[in-house]
């Protein structure tokens, strides 16, 4: 299904979750519903000092101070991170526990308990915990990343139905889509008075607003045309990144993702300002199917063609949009000024579904990690690699497709938390697969990487 997410970019303020000494194996905010004690400790005489206490936690709850040395938990003796773990993972939610600590000189025991919730509230705290790691960039490392945010209606297309206007498929809960009471099935005609025929036409609709603007819809349902009023909700599917190029190299101002019509043709994942392919109106989704009257059918023949050109010189593509094959005349840039430093462009693309991520085929052998990030993804070369696991001998690697290691890290003497940007743009684009491995187990994500042309 199409996602009807097309809209203008609204940047949001980055947000600077983590910095320097606080990246320890427990310097992120758990869910609270989750098994956690809520303490950033490091090694002390004897024991885990308490550098901090986290918000709506049972230490916190229960009376755990910074400056607190953590000697033991039910009993048995605590000196690394790792053996707090180890007694921690033992319970379950709702269990009590005791901690063993010196405070001021003075040994005492903290009867606690972990947190209870309810499914409605472990649900919540999901979705919590995921709209934190979206916004999880560090102003330093990604400062030239930012995360937006577009308008959306809150639906997903059925692209199957060949009508004019956007038939909805499905209607994604807690949006405004939902509360303006759209169903599957009904037709959007109409946004603020402009005729909507499909999802490109949507986009330009709501190119001027912003999340949480109120618009006027018409839809038709059961052969009636109805109006209403709806606000429009937020997606965060997209990230904005500046790249440079060779302002005196052919550039048509496109990411591409694949062969997107049963190995026919490359889909359009980003459009980049000031390009050509912006200039003519060249949108996400497209699908190329030829450049210049030549096919296309991979990143390696559409850059070849491209190469065939001189700066300044016209071009045509040949793309699918929603159904319909049409012809774009576009123009090489002109190069006025050679041996001029690179220029700078911002890219738009849309992220992958993190439910498309590959599963583990073994839960056996399924390395537990209580936390596990890599992002952006797809990406343009830059990935944050951020996860917190045991502190044991760890391998951290990344794989193409064809299982060569572009990247490998081994960490015999890891100490709880990893967290580290790796630039892959030196590699062939396509899809990379992230592992991170203790002993026999083992936990691995996707990573895609954009090509550009």
């Amino acid at each position: 299904m199409a996602r009807l997410s097309f809209e203008k970019i609204v940047t949001l303020p980055l947000f600077l979750l983590f910095f320097g000494t606080l990246l320890k194996a427990q310097s992120y905010h758990s869910s609270p519903c989750e098994v956690f004690i809520g303490v950033e400790t490091s090694p002390s005489n004897g024991g885990l000092m308490v550098d901090k206490t986290l918000y709506n936690t049972p230490a916190q709850t229960y009376g755990v101070q910074q400056g607190d040395v953590i000697l033991a938990m039910d009993g048995a003796a605590v000196r690394s991170q790792s053996q707090l773990f180890q007694m921690r993972d033992k319970h379950q939610q709702g269990e009590s526990f005791t901690l063993t600590i010196e405070r001021d000189g003075v040994e005492k025991t903290i009867q606690a308990r972990f947190k209870s919730c309810s499914a409605e509230e472990l649900e919540a705290a999901k979705q919590q915990k995921e709209d934190s790691y979206a916004r999880m960039f560090f102003q330093e490392q990604f400062k030239n990343i930012e995360m937006s945010e577009r308008p959306i209606l809150g639906v997903h297309e059925n692209t199957d139905v060949n009508v004019s206007g956007v038939v909805i498929g499905t209607v994604l809960e807690g949006k405004g889509a939902q509360a303006a009471g759209l169903k599957a099935g009904d037709v959007v005609v109409q946004v603020d008075g402009k005729t909507i025929t499909g999802g490109s036409s949507l986009r330009t609709a709501l190119s001027d607003h912003k999340p949480g603007d109120r618009v006027s819809l018409v839809y038709q349902r059961d052969g009636k045309t109805i109006q209403i009023q709806t606000v429009l909700s937020a997606d965060r599917g997209y990230f904005t990144q500046k790249v440079e190029r060779d302002p005196c190299k052919v550039f048509i101002g496109v990411y591409t993702s694949g062969n997107a019509l049963e190995g026919l043709g490359l889909r359009v994942s980003g459009v980049i300002d000031g390009t050509p392919a912006k200039e003519s109106e060249v949108q996400p989704g497209d699908i190329i199917l030829a450049l210049n009257g030549a096919l296309v059918n991979n990143h390696q023949e559409l850059t070849r063609e491209r190469d065939l050109k001189k700066p300044g010189e016209t071009f045509r593509l040949t793309v699918l949009r929603e159904g319909v094959t049409m012809e774009i005349d576009s123009k090489f840039k002109s190069c006025d000024t050679p041996g001029n430093a690179a220029v700078q462009e911002t890219v738009e693309v849309l992220q992958e579904d993190s439910k498309s991520e590959p599963r583990e085929n073994s839960v056996e052998n399924t390395l537990s990690l209580e936390l596990f990030e890599a992002y952006p993804s797809p990406t343009l070369g830059l990935v944050n690699i951020n996860f917190v696991a045991e502190a044991v001998p760890t391998t951290v690697r990344i794989l193409d497709v064809t299982g060569k290691a572009v990247y490998l890290k081994e960490l015999p003497q890891f100490g709880g938390s990893f967290n580290e940007q790796v630039n892959l743009s030196n590699n062939k684009s396509g899809n990379y697969v992230l592992s991170i491995q203790q002993g026999d187990k083992v936990r691995s994500k996707q990573i895609v990487l954009l090509p550009r042309a």
